[in-house]
């Protein structure tokens, strides 16, 4: 096992660096490339995943590697593996919109044991390692529990291939629950639970073919250890996620399987 302090503390400083650089960029981003008519990417996305990608080589040369961007550089067949978002929210940062992160978290086995988030925009570090906790810009993180359901605001993903399954557990989370807001940003919809801004998220879209979160690893392992639930439910072809303060996971996870 690697010394998991020392490779916090490297990807603390990729994050935070990448993420300064990204958000000095944000008005010179120029042409858009778009996947279909929506979603796209741009120059400092991939630009800025290879200059991580070859950051992590030179500290872990044995290491492997999944971004979100470069295929070429994707080497998943390794016991370690470091997932790579540079930009999480390309369409916020593409259009200067203050609601994107840096990602990288780490998978030993396939199990998350590190990662770490940093939101430029405002200067917020997220980290957290298994069984060293979890940190906010140094601070540690630990989630208030004991929250009740009715009291709670949930912050959703959505979908849209099973629209009328999606709008029949969308109206009794709303019925149950507090509040629900849709802020568009996994990532940070998970970080601000932390901070105890949310009783927790649900990821109504689901993973195709019950896939792994590739995207999500560093918030997650970030969340478990600040001492929220992570449970993944699987509805036809697809995994649901939920991400939810211990008293009301459960009560989540049970919307979701009915």
């Amino acid at each position: 096992m690697i010394d998991l302090k020392e490779a916090l503390t490297f990807t603390e400083e990729l994050c935070t660096t990448k993420g300064t650089y990204l958000l000095s960029k944000w008005n010179e981003v120029g042409e858009l490339e778009f996947h279909d008519s929506i979603d796209f990417t741009t120059k400092f996305d991939k630009q800025v995943e290879k200059e991580i990608y070859e950051e992590i080589r030179r500290k872990y040369p044995d290491h492997g590697f999944y971004g979100e961007e470069l295929e070429d550089l994707r080497e998943v067949n390794r016991e370690y593996v470091w997932h790579v978002d540079p930009v999480d929210g390309t369409k916020y940062f593409g259009r200067q919109v203050p609601l994107f992160t840096t990602v990288v978290g780490l998978t030993f086995k396939e199990k998350p044991i590190l990662g770490a988030v940093y939101n430029p925009s405002s200067k917020q570090l997220y980290s957290g390692a298994k069984r060293l906790g979890s940190n906010l810009n140094g601070e540690k993180l630990t989630v208030t529990d004991g929250a009740k359901l009715k009291d709670s605001i949930i912050a959703l993903e959505l979908g849209d291939d099973d629209l009328l399954w999606e709008v029949e557990k969308i109206k009794e989370i709303l019925e149950k629950a507090g509040r629900v807001r849709v802020f568009g940003n996994a990532t940070m919809s998970i970080c601000w639970s932390l901070q105890n801004a949310l009783g927790g998220y649900i990821d109504l879209f689901g993973m195709k073919d019950h896939g792994k979160w590739q995207d999500l690893i560093a918030p997650l392992i970030i969340a478990e250890e600040a001492g929220m639930k992570v449970r993944n439910i699987h509805v036809g072809k697809k995994t649901k996620l939920v991400c939810a303060l211990p008293s009301i996971v459960e009560q989540l996870v049970e919307i979701l399987e009915k």
